[in-house]
């Protein structure tokens, strides 16, 4: 059985500190469950995936997974013959990704992002599918993943969109928590008795956060989009009566730069400037 998880906004002082950690380390036992087929999950990460797959170097390279979680990006990545250094700070995370992987081309880093000893300057590609929401500061953490990018590499990011929560939130009636987390700009992601705190990001100040870092070309997409037009149950129906008319739906809204904030999660990339 998937462990229950919902969103939800907290009133607590923007300050405080979430045990993310602990949360990461109760989902563990149920986290690939919870990305099976069917699922808006793993509807949205099979849609950022086929983003970034036609963006990765055709010659094996370097790839860093930041809060690579089981390590299911790493196993694509992998599968295309890359190296890969996975940053999970989740010790429960941590067993399964050395049970799962004892490829010549996987490297665990098990840390917190802010504390990865990552060479600088070699990175063809640095993912952050869903992490960079967890930091304390996302400003200090991008400017550091694009350090450890070679020139002309990309930095691909998706988090949790602040448009299309805040619009769920006011479907449902919760117009008071709405209106604080579109003030706030964080939740939190509740699971059993764990929670942790959630930096929220829009088009602007997710694609701001990469120009700040000296990116460049940067693009912008929406991932999971009905919910914010149907609702997520209308969404989930959708799903579960044709799963191939959904995605096919979900892609098609996600090539539109101008549907990024209606989507569930904000994607963004940008490239570090050639030499």
């Amino acid at each position: 059985m998937i462990a229950r998880q919902r969103d939800e906004v907290s009133s607590s002082s923007p300050d405080s500190r979430p045990d993310t950690v602990a949360l990461y380390n109760a989902f563990a036992a149920t986290y690939d469950e919870s990305f099976q087929a069917g699922s808006l999950r793993r509807a949205y990460d099979d849609i950022a995936w086929a983003h970034i797959k036609n963006l990765l170097p055709t010659e094996p390279s370097v790839i860093v997974d930041v809060g690579c979680g089981t390590g299911r990006w790493v196993e694509r990545c992998l599968a295309l013959g890359h190296q890969v250094t996975g940053i999970e700070p989740a010790p429960a995370m941590q067993d399964i990704l050395r049970e799962r992987f004892s490829h010549r081309n996987f490297t665990l880093l098990p840390c917190a992002v802010e504390d990865a000893d990552v060479p600088n300057d070699e990175a063809a590609i640095v993912i952050a599918t869903g992490s960079l929401q967890y930091v304390a500061d996302p400003e200090h953490v991008v400017q550091r993943m694009n350090c450890w990018l070679k020139p002309g590499g990309l930095l691909f990011a998706y988090a949790d969109g602040l448009v299309a929560l805040t619009l769920e939130l006011l479907r449902l009636g919760k117009t008071e928590e709405a209106l604080l987390r579109l003030k706030n700009g964080w939740g939190v992601f509740t699971l059993d008795q764990h929670t942790a705190r959630l930096n929220l990001f829009d088009r602007a100040r997710l694609s701001g956060l990469l120009a700040d870092a000296g990116l460049v070309d940067i693009e912008t997409r929406g991932l999971l989009i009905t919910p914010a037009a149907l609702g997520r149950q209308a969404s989930e129906a959708l799903l579960a009566a044709d799963e191939v008319a959904f995605l096919a739906l979900e892609q098609a809204l996600s090539q539109s730069p101008s549907m990024t904030d209606a989507g569930k999660h904000v994607l963004a990339w940008g490239r570090r400037p050639a030499m």
